[in-house]
């Protein structure tokens, strides 16, 4: 959230940079984790 919103309204070039990389990997990291999770099966718990 922090990231986009100095992507909208920050006035630093290097930040608003920095933000961008920050949303891109972030969003790359949620893709994976999202995809891990769907494949993965469930786990069983012994007794």
């Amino acid at each position: 959230m922090m990231a986009r919103t100095e992507q909208q309204h920050g006035a630093y070039g290097p930040a608003k940079k920095m933000a961008a990389d920050i949303v891109t990997t972030q969003t790359a990291e949620i893709t994976r984790m999202r995809t891990m999770l769907a494949t993965s099966s469930p786990t069983t718990t012994e007794q």
